[in-house]
């Protein structure tokens, strides 16, 4: 039987084909509230690194997925590509970077943000019912401000399904003291 490529090659490649549409770089994030319910929305992936199996965000510290994640580190991501019809399943943990912990890393990531986008860290905290008062008014967006944060998502599985294909190709991904093993399964 012959080798079978890594998900993080795959992944890399699924990227490469569809790097010209904007929506493959969106995917959708579960995270558990502290009820236990699920919690689902949509991200922008900002780095995918193949080398430390890593996936970043950035985001509003003051959110509720950081709030959840900082309860329970534990979170999914399903990232689907329509152009190739392919779906990427990982289960990650999530460490959260804001201002205080990784200045670097953080002014990194504001600094490609286009000023628009760089806007919305200066506006009332998300999910705040929103009022005529909630104008916004910002002289200098060169300083990210102290709720702006990367949550690095690190990958210890994997699920890779290709349904352009008959049969469809299904392949479980696990770490497994620090090696990556490969198992075909039924779709």
């Amino acid at each position: 039987m012959s080798e079978i490529e890594s998900w993080q090659d795959k992944l890399i490649r699924s990227l490469d084909k569809t790097q010209n549409d904007p929506v493959s770089r969106f995917f959708q994030l579960a995270t558990v509230d502290r009820d236990g319910r699920p919690n689902i929305r949509t991200v922008v992936c900002r780095r995918f690194n193949s080398n430390a199996e890593s996936i970043d965000i950035i985001t509003d510290l003051r959110s509720e997925k950081c709030r959840q994640l900082e309860s329970n580190i534990n979170a999914s991501i399903c990232w689907y590509f329509a152009a190739t019809r392919e779906q990427y399943r990982l289960g990650c943990s999530a460490k959260i970077f804001h201002q205080y912990i990784e200045v670097t890393k953080i002014k990194h990531y504001w600094d490609k943000l286009p000023n628009k986008n760089r806007l919305h860290f200066f506006g009332a905290p998300p999910g705040q019912r929103l009022t005529s008062k909630d104008v916004l008014v910002v002289s200098n967006t060169d300083l990210p401000p102290p709720n702006f944060a990367v949550i690095r998502f690190r990958i210890h599985a994997a699920e890779y399904l290709n349904v352009s294909e008959l049969p469809h190709v299904r392949i479980l991904y696990k770490l497994d003291n620090h090696h990556w093993q490969a198992k075909p399964v039924v779709a």
